[in-house]
């Protein structure tokens, strides 16, 4: 009888060190299945602080031209400059001088926020035909911004 006891506790060790075995085995490849995810979420991370990057440094310099115009400083990322972009859009569509510069881009920030004591986004600048400045409107206010839009048609 002893011996029956014996070997049923030495069966009983032997399935325990095989269990914890397996849940050792389980739970290494868990841990290898989530790192695998980190990696691949980190990776996708810093594709996607490239491209961001990427389109950052490649935007366009846009260089002013000093005639009858308005100039409309804005940043993609404004949300009230897109509020009213598209308006400002169409009014150039139909013939208005609009000259758009985004100062998202690092050339048109650093030499236009200083020439024009630029504070805030959106901003109309209404030029006269020698390219100096008349008047500005600072704000999203469409009919405020539609005014200087009308003058810069009136003296075509």
């Amino acid at each position: 009888m002893f011996r029956k006891n014996r070997s049923v506790i030495l069966q009983n060790d032997q399935t325990q060190k095989i269990d914890k075995r397996i849940n050792h085995q389980r739970l290494i490849k868990r841990l290898a299945v989530i790192a695998s995810l980190f990696f691949v979420l980190l990776i996708g991370y810093g594709a996607v602080i490239h491209h961001v990057n990427s389109v950052e440094n490649n935007r366009q310099a846009v260089f002013i031209k000093k005639k009858p115009s308005v100039i409309f400083f804005y940043k993609d990322d404004c949300k009230y400059c897109n509020k009213i972009f598209i308006n400002v859009l169409a009014e150039k569509e139909t013939g208005a001088n609009i000259q758009l510069v985004n100062l998202n881009s690092k050339y048109n920030r650093e030499r236009y926020k200083g020439e024009y004591l630029l504070e805030k986004v959106p901003t109309f600048v209404l030029l006269d035909k020698n390219g100096k400045e008349i008047e500005r409107y600072a704000g999203s206010n469409m009919s405020k911004a539609q005014k200087l839009i009308d003058k810069a048609k009136d003296m075509k």
